[in-house]
């Protein structure tokens, strides 16, 4: 016994619904299984302390005076983007803030901070809190 033809059409539109039915119910790529994407993965805590790079500071660190520098030197040239400044001590500095007219040979005594960030591309970056004329340094003529 034959079937009717339409009773072929049944059979092959239940077949296809029943086809697509599995294909979207199983996930695609590859992964655990379960389905879910594996776009967020999230970093496995740190044991121990982390130490900072240079000049980095602890975001609980509280801003305090004793975290100001009190500096002597000469403000030189080769700033890429802010003035240079070196230390009597020789140590280099980029100073961002206001210099209140002061240039390029001028020594100065600078009060400043290390800021947490900063757009000055070398050295030391250090937040100018006060700037003025400084005295030569004891022992004879000013270094340059």
């Amino acid at each position: 016994m034959a079937f009717p033809t339409l009773r072929k059409h049944a059979l092959s539109r239940r077949g296809l619904f029943f086809a697509v039915f599995l294909f979207v119910s199983v996930p695609i790529g590859l992964g655990d299984g379960s389905g879910s994407s594996p776009q967020v993965q999230e970093t496995p805590p740190v044991k121990g302390k982390c130490k900072l790079g240079v000049g980095a500071r602890s975001p609980r660190k509280s801003r305090k005076k004793d975290d100001r520098l009190h500096l002597q030197g000469v403000l030189v040239e080769g700033g890429a983007e802010c003035q240079r400044f070196r230390a009597d001590n020789g140590t280099f500095f980029t100073l961002e803030g206001d210099l209140h007219g002061f240039r390029t040979g001028d020594r100065v005594e600078i009060t400043g901070v290390i800021p947490q960030l900063s757009h000055c591309m070398q050295d030391t970056p250090l937040r100018v809190i006060s700037i003025e004329h400084a005295k030569p340094p004891s022992g004879g003529a000013p270094k340059n």
